[in-house]
């Protein structure tokens, strides 16, 4: 990815490990959670700085299967 180019970190899972934990991962390697729109889902679980930034979709909360979702920018 190129400086300034964005990109979205999806899952259709609803775990910790393989949602909040990788996106820690990119951060620490220099990818930045930015904020995104429309915001339709609950924040992030847990006590990340970027918690507030990520999406979590609840299947029994919304009409969609359990999802989440993170843009990231280089």
């Amino acid at each position: 990815m190129k400086r300034g180019g964005e990109a979205v970190y999806c899952t259709c899972t609803l775990t910790l490990e393989e949602n909040e934990k990788i996106v820690e991962k990119l951060t620490e390697l220099g990818l930045e959670v930015i904020e995104h729109e429309p915001f339709l889902g609950d924040k992030g679980i847990g006590e990340y700085h970027f918690s507030d930034r990520v999406q979590r979709f609840y299947p029994n909360r919304l009409p969609v299967p359990g999802f989440f979702i993170a843009k990231l920018r280089c």
